[in-house]
């Protein structure tokens, strides 16, 4: 094997730390590798490297599971609950008894004469200890309660008469207790982490995930991370394949059918067990939580530095230890909190060092000799690397808004006017729309009068309107739909012609498309139109018996569908997929038209690149480069009689636009123009409309999730 390709930047001072790496990977056949370094609040190095010509390259952007270094986020959930301890009843504390708060685990079930469920008493509590169990042995992991919770999952189903998965975490947590203490033999313990996430549900009252989201990434500006997907099928755009050493076969605790499943693909429950060992993110964006700590004044995750010091104090008799939340050790004269992972496939690094120097490191194979190599020597080597470097970069050196982070000095709600504050022509804005969102779409209903509907708190979906004069319900008021038990996979799409049609669209929990539409009088309920796709779908209504829906499909391919006013084709729940060569999307497509014969979709490309097919009325183009390098998807908005605007993310999170004015892209084919934002950074796709051609509204994710808003009059 050659020499790695290398994707991002980084300091020339950490070349020695990057030639470690590579020696590393060429030295043990490692495919590919993602790092990360920060000092003091800043990013100092981001890259990823693909060794074999095999595999697709790991991009700058490429996640990885982490493993086991998932806990870090657990860790610093349960200490910001500890600081708002006196909130609770009874106070939360790191003596807080486990067994009262989590009282009410559900009890195992049988049947009894039939179908008569009833509790079985046949599984009784057996631990002895976990009436005495603290918050602190959970996070020293010093409980004497079991090891570990993943080898349950069957047993579990079958106590709680249901079929695979195992979901339920007050289930697993009830289930494990009818075995006895494990208090002797390694003391390393995942389901004492595995605990900690059920308080954390227990005491927020929401899923571990969301409240993960509003607690930690949001007000850090962090809208990638998310809970990885056990299965081959739920890999994310960009997310590498894993190279477990053991390719067999395993049980599948996903589902009863297959019985098993290859190794790594469907053997672990990530999204049960996501705060112990399941979430998935790039190198960057673990980072930028890790160095959180490190910025000063900046630290938006906590109010008291006392509970900082209290998370990161070291126990007698000292390392290596676990703290409470942390393994601390001590490599040469540097103490560090850290974590290691591993899964099939995965092995992950991280460690806070006290000096300030955070590292972030995964890759994703584990083979004997990498495993060898990697713990402690590579490990050693890569602290003492780093204690030898005598010049650091210099103060004004990050890399976090180049990566779409929000560099510490930007983590701020953005200071905001009512959008009535300005007027004459122009751009102005942005204006603060309330909410903390994570997917919008705006649709105008006739001349002055928009729709933006919103993937909200609970993944629902919530909506707001201008009437030409005000928002409603309020400036920052939201109305939220009447869904039942509908829970939105995506951030909406949606199309209007008029006071009485209004269609929204998007991904439902099943990876299936769904819609619901408004009459003039009501809202139907949503229902499925079939398909298996990745984010929200691309929709354009030409006229009320003519729509098409585009969407992108697991497979990275265009997919679409249309009603033709009686019918949906090719059939209610049937996709006809586009033959596109070897293009891959990027993102989910945007889809604009001027009249019955002619439709534009546009995409991000798998190189960041905007990309842009048409429909002329008998035949599909190609896909054309327009230039670019965006996060998400592109926002597209038609301005009769023949004009096009493009509105984007760019990788630094500012907005970016190019347009075309009937003869020509501008500012040039594959030119952009940045707005002028002072500062403003864009944590979402933006979503565009037009009144016309003096008009038009974007919309956009701003800091701390919350729904932005800019317009421009001529």
């Amino acid at each position: 094997m050659g020499l790695p390709i290398v994707q991002g930047e980084g300091a020339t001072e950490l070349a020695a730390f990057e030639q470690l790496w590579t020696n590393f990977m060429q030295a043990n056949q490692v495919p590919a590798v993602a790092l990360a370094v920060a000092r003091n609040g800043k990013l100092l190095l981001a890259k990823s490297y693909t060794l074999d010509a095999k595999e697709p390259v790991a991009l700058q952007l490429s996640p990885f599971r982490l493993a086991s270094c998932s806990k870090l986020i657990t860790t610093i959930a349960i200490h910001q609950l500890l600081e708002k301890g006196s909130e609770f009843t009874p106070a939360f504390t790191l003596d807080s008894k486990v067994s009262e708060i989590l009282k009410d685990l559900p009890e195992p079930k049988k049947k009894i004469l039939g179908n008569l469920v009833i509790p079985d008493k046949d599984l009784p509590i057996n631990s002895t200890r976990w009436a005495t169990v603290t918050v602190r042995d959970l996070l020293t992991m010093k409980s004497g309660l079991r090891h570990g919770f993943a080898d349950l999952d069957p047993f579990v189903c079958k106590a709680y008469l249901h079929s695979l998965p195992a979901n339920n975490k007050g289930e697993i947590i009830r289930y494990a207790l009818t075995f006895d203490d494990e208090p002797g033999g390694d003391p390393y313990r995942n389901f004492d982490f595995f605990v900690l996430t059920a308080i954390i549900e227990k005491l927020t009252g929401m899923d571990y995930v969301l409240a993960v989201r509003k607690s930690i990434l949001e007000p850090l500006g962090l809208v990638r991370p998310q809970a990885a997907g056990s299965l081959e099928k739920d890999r994310v755009p960009y997310e590498l394949s894993y190279h477990p050493v053991n390719a067999g076969q395993a049980p599948n605790v996903m589902s009863d059918n297959p019985p098993s499943v290859p190794n790594g693909q469907g053997n672990v429950n990530l999204e049960v067990g996501v705060g112990v060992g399941g979430w998935l993110m790039t190198a960057m964006d673990y980072a930028k939580i890790l160095s959180i700590f490190d910025s000063g004044f900046e630290n938006r995750l906590f109010k008291h530095h006392n509970t900082v010091e209290q998370m990161f104090s070291i126990p007698d008799p000292g390392p290596p230890i676990l703290g409470l939340g942390w393994s601390v050790q001590q490599w040469g004269p540097t103490t560090s909190f850290e974590w290691g992972g591993v899964l099939p496939g995965v092995r992950s690094y991280t460690s806070r060092r006290e000096d300030g120097v955070c590292i972030v490191s995964v890759f994703n194979t584990d083979t004997g000799a990498a495993d060898k190599a990697w713990n402690p020597n590579l490990l050693k080597g890569m602290h003492a690397t780093l204690d030898n470097i005598s010049t650091w970069p210099a103060s004004s050196y990050d890399l976090f808004e180049s990566v779409g982070i929000p560099a510490a000095s930007s983590n701020r709600r953005w200071n905001s006017k009512p959008a009535v504050a300005e007027k004459g022509s122009g751009w102005h804005g942005w204006f603060d729309l309330g909410a903390r969102l994570d997917g919008v779409s705006v649709t105008t209903v006739h001349p002055g009068f928009y729709d933006v509907y919103a993937r909200g708190l609970g993944e629902r979906l919530w909506q707001k309107w201008w009437d030409g004069k005000k928002w409603n319900p309020s400036e920052t008021g939201w109305t939220l739909h009447d869904d039942g038990g509908f829970r939105l996979g995506s951030g909406p799409a949606a199309t209007s012609l008029g006071d009485s049609f209004r269609d929204v669209y998007a991904r439902g929990k099943d990876g299936a498309v769904y819609h619901k539409s408004w009459n003039g009088k009501e809202w139907r309920r949503w229902f499925s139109l079939g398909g298996n796709i990745l984010g929200p779908p691309g929709v354009v209504a030409i006229r009320a018996d003519l729509r098409d829906i585009y969407a992108r499909g697991t497979n990275d391919h265009l997919f679409q569908k249309w009603w033709d006013g009686q019918k949906w084709n090719p059939s209610n729940d049937g996709w006809t997929e586009h033959q596109d060569g070897d293009f891959r999307l990027g993102s989910a497509p945007a889809v604009i038209a001027n009249g019955d014969n002619f439709r534009d979709v546009y995409v991000r490309g798998q190189d960041g690149a905007v990309y842009r097919k048409f429909w002329d009325g008998e035949k599909w183009s190609g896909w054309f480069g327009l230039g670019g390098k965006i996060i998400g998807q592109p926002a597209v908005v038609f301005i009769p009689p023949n004009s096009i605007d493009i509105y984007v993310r760019w990788v630094d999170n500012r907005l970016w636009q190019k347009w075309w004015d009937g003869e020509k892209w501008n500012p040039s084919d594959t030119g952009w123009l940045p707005h002028n934002d002072s500062g403003f950074q864009m944590m979402g796709s933006p979503s565009v409309i037009s009144d016309g051609p003096n008009h038009r509204g974007v919309f956009a994710r701003g800091p701390e999730s919350v729904l932005y808003y800019k317009f421009w009059q001529a």
